[in-house]
């Protein structure tokens, strides 16, 4: 079920201005960490989960010595809540400055793969 911005979603025929004020949203069913978003049909606001931004970071490896990297380490700031060192840092194989909410993986031919 959609959650929307009063009891309806958001048109003229509620907003007559086209403005959005803070005394014209409902956060009813709301928790933290949503935000108010366009659906993807782009018809209707509807709750969504916000993103911080996050680091991170990759050590990939040949654990059995084949030449295809078949092991992957992916170290995160935990949206924010973890410290990263120098050093660790320096160590990654590479390093992506991203949203939140991304899962990393490898395939059989060892190329990273990353899922929203």
């Amino acid at each position: 079920m959609a959650s929307y911005i009063g009891f309806a979603p958001a048109s003229s025929t509620f907003i007559p201005d086209d403005s959005i004020t803070v005394d014209k949203l409902n956060p009813t069913g709301a928790t933290a960490g949503q935000v108010f978003k366009i659906n993807d049909g782009g018809t209707d606001w509807v709750l969504g989960l916000s993103s911080s931004a996050e680091i991170y970071g990759f050590t990939m490896t040949d654990t059995n010595s084949d030449g295809v990297l078949d092991s992957l380490s992916v170290t995160t700031t935990n949206q924010g809540q973890d410290s990263i060192t120098a050093s660790a840092y320096a160590a990654f194989n590479d390093k992506i400055f991203a949203a939140s909410g991304f899962t990393f993986s490898l395939n059989s031919s060892g190329h990273l793969i990353a899922t929203i």
